[in-house]
């Protein structure tokens, strides 16, 4: 199976594109009244249509006196790529009109049931397909890049193979979300569009700011494949404290101009992260009976215009939480999230190892008896070591050596002593 043979082909006909034709019309007008004029090749680019349909369009809003070609490149064709193209007045006013009541502009979307479609076939085939399975081997070498609890291996490649749900629970500071992110790692890239259209609104599913893009393959690079469309990696959707019920419902996004699909929808494929459970503004019982259709059966159901629409959330669900989980959850709850996973303080050498990790990271030298001293430190205070507090103790150190620029400096006692009563002040126990 290749990923490539999933990407849909690109609609050359208007009328191949169904309803989403009138959007494309809006879109032209609206990237013209915002532009001043652009040619048919960069509006076809910008739509990521071909320029067959940009041309057929432009040729029946000339006919209607909407728009008429202000320039002419170097192309000999009749209403070819490097022709420009402006709006008439008559055009300028029904643009105008557009803008207002939908600001977007951008990748021309595809139907919500072409996506869901494409998500399907995708996701069926990842089962049958030995190279994307979940393997004890495979989960031992992603995860061999991190610095302990090996022990949670084979759970955690268990949970992620059949994308059941998974509860994180222990203290603050011992890695669970670097650990969620490490999941991702294990499953196959997506296919998803850059929006999709619902009742004539844009929903914008693509956000760099969420999404890795794949550099290789590419849609654009297949021959008569949807640009529309594109290939990312699994994605790794968190949200935390400052999360509300309104965020696990479609939103509008004024950065965009669009509305955008909630967090447990975009994480299709992937992980979605509830982190600091029992911290949100709703309570965790809240939470869980929004959630309870997309826990069990992998789909949810989105209301939007008036429409209401299953779509798939075919992800691993994580909740994790620093507080006791008796606390915050009920029985009932408790027994829908199959795997639950303590994460331990980690051990000293499991400690030390990340300290000496994140010396290479941070290019820090350090003497063995600034270790001896810190490890003591620790004894002396009762305190428990957490995988965090190494990289945040040396952090401190670096700091103060950039700003007296003292980098070269080889760390001792002395400055040990100091970064560890910044970060564990007495009177202040955590």
């Amino acid at each position: 199976m290749e990923l490539t043979d999933f990407v849909p082909k690109a609609p050359t006909d208007p009328q191949a594109l169904g309803p989403i034709i009138d959007t494309v019309e809006e879109l032209i007008l609206k990237s013209l009244y915002l532009n001043g004029e652009m040619d048919a090749g960069s509006l076809a680019n910008s739509l990521r249509v071909s320029l067959t349909i940009v041309n057929r369009v432009l040729k029946l809003l000339k006919e209607e006196d909407v728009v008429t070609i202000s320039g002419q490149g170097s192309s000999t064709l009749d209403l070819g790529a490097n022709f420009t193209w402006t709006l008439y007045k008559k055009g300028l006013e029904q643009a105008k009109n557009i803008v207002e009541k939908n600001p977007y502009v951008g990748p021309c979307p595809v139907t919500m049931e072409q996506y869901q479609n494409v998500t399907k076939k995708l996701a069926a085939a990842v089962m049958l397909d030995p190279k994307w399975k979940v393997t004890p081997d495979k989960v031992r070498t992603t995860f061999s890049k991190r610095i302990g609890y090996q022990e949670l291996n084979d759970v955690i490649g268990q949970a992620t193979a059949s994308k059941q749900s998974i509860f994180l629970y222990g203290g603050a500071g011992n890695g669970k979300t670097n650990l969620s992110s490490f999941i991702c790692k294990l499953l196959p890239p997506v296919i998803i569009p850059y929006c999709v259209e619902i009742n004539k609104q844009v929903v914008k599913v693509y956000d760099e700011a969420q999404h890795v893009a794949l550099k290789d393959p590419v849609v654009d690079k297949i021959h008569g494949a949807d640009r529309r469309f594109l290939f990312c990696e699994a994605p790794f959707i968190m949200v935390g404290g400052e999360m509300t019920l309104g965020d696990l419902e479609v939103k509008f996004d004024e950065k965009f101009k669009a509305w955008r699909l909630p967090p447990q929808v975009l994480a299709n494929g992937g992980v979605f992260l509830i982190d600091d459970l029992g911290r949100q503004q709703c309570s965790a019982s809240d939470i869980f009976n929004r959630l309870i259709v997309p826990l069990e059966n992998h789909i949810d159901f989105m209301i939007l215009g008036g429409t209401r629409m299953e779509v798939m959330t075919d992800e691993v669900m994580i909740f994790s939480s620093n507080l006791d989980p008796m606390k915050i959850m009920d029985p009932a709850f408790l027994r829908r999230i199959p795997y639950k996973v303590e994460m331990r303080d980690p051990s000293q050498e499991e400690y030390l190892a990340i300290w000496n990790l994140m010396l290479d990271i941070m290019k820090l030298k350090c003497a063995q008896p600034a270790v001896d001293h810190l490890l003591k430190r620790y004894v002396d205070d009762g305190r428990p070591f957490k995988a965090s507090q190494p990289r945040d103790l040396l952090r401190l150190v670096r700091n103060k050596f950039v700003y007296f620029d003292t980098m070269e400096k080889e760390i001792d006692p002395s400055e040990v002593d100091i970064a560890y009563d910044i970060y564990f002040p007495k009177g202040i126990v955590y």
